[in-house]
């Protein structure tokens, strides 16, 4: 039985390390011609949720959600303030959800 103990360990923890670097890259692919404002990582057991405001030319800004290895667009505005505020609502959501955000 022990035998077996250590590779699903080990599995579960490469498992977490590709899942993490999934959703890093989705947000590099949707933050290449923009600048991070802000970005923060929350976990919740194996569960990696990535958040960031991104801005843009123009004073735009962007806010997006990467879970899954998948990013997706949330927000949009022509306010920083908009989008500061559908960022902090969403990290408290998922801190609310159980998730560790950092």
């Amino acid at each position: 039985m022990k035998k077996f103990l250590v590779p699903a360990c080990s599995l579960v923890i490469a498992s977490c390390s590709t899942i993490q670097q999934n959703n890093d890259s989705a947000i590099a692919a949707v933050t290449h011609d923009g600048q991070v404002q802000k970005s923060i990582t929350c976990n919740l057991c194996i569960d990696f949720r990535r958040l960031v405001i991104v801005n843009r030319a123009g004073g735009r800004c962007e806010v997006y959600y990467a879970k899954g290895g998948e990013a997706e667009k949330v927000a949009e505005g022509g306010d920083p303030a908009e989008c500061e505020s559908v960022y902090e609502r969403m990290s408290i959501d998922l801190t609310s959800a159980g998730f560790d955000c950092k």
